[in-house]
């Protein structure tokens, strides 16, 4: 969420999340220091002095979800679980940690507000916007069992291709592998990879 102080005037904005905000990224000359250009509180932010900054959650319980603004979900014993996220909107994967693949609409969804895990899927998950974390522009996308699945690409992102063949059958664009619309991609055959642009 951005906020800016134009011509060193405050402004308020309001964020997507309940509670506290911190700086992820400054965009201003001016430093955004917290308490001196700049202060959060429950739903909102306010800058002042010039400081212009993308800004991100504060976890009430002191704990830092990382730069990226991730959350953890875990289904153990293939049991399903629902985990409250921050952000609205859609969400992605940025670390599996399980063994079991976590594949959107498969071991996966998302909806307004939340994330459901299943099938053993265990994984830190961000907001399925724009903002990549780290600069890690890739959604991983499986076919399981050589099953066709779609997965969401982020719109406003260039055309995929493959970063990383995670299967061993082959990741071919056109074959096992293409774009359905501007915001989804497909693999069928047994492929697996990390798409980027």
């Amino acid at each position: 969420m951005r906020c800016e102080s134009d011509s060193s005037r405050t402004r308020t904005c309001r964020t997507p999340w309940p509670g506290p905000s911190r700086v992820s990224r400054q965009m201003s000359d001016t430093q955004c220091i917290d308490g001196r250009t700049y202060d959060s509180r429950d739903g909102e932010v306010e800058v002042w002095g010039g400081c212009r900054a993308e800004f991100l959650p504060r976890w009430n319980d002191g704990t830092d979800p990382g730069a990226g603004g991730t959350i953890r979900c875990e289904s153990t014993n293939n049991r399903a679980r629902t985990c409250d996220v921050p952000w609205r909107g859609a969400s992605r994967v940025v670390r599996q940690l399980s063994g079991t693949p976590c594949t959107q609409g498969y071991s996966w969804e998302s909806s307004n507000g939340r994330i459901t895990v299943m099938r053993g899927c265990r994984a830190e998950f961000a907001s399925g916007g724009s903002s990549w974390p780290n600069n890690a522009r890739s959604v991983t996308c499986s076919s399981d069992n050589g099953q066709r699945t779609s997965c969401h690409w982020p719109p406003g992102q260039g055309q995929p291709r493959v970063l990383q063949q995670l299967s061993r059958e082959p990741c071919i664009e056109g074959r096992s592998w293409g774009m359905e619309s501007h915001n989804t991609i497909w693999v069928s055959r047994g492929c697996r990879a990390r798409f980027g642009d």
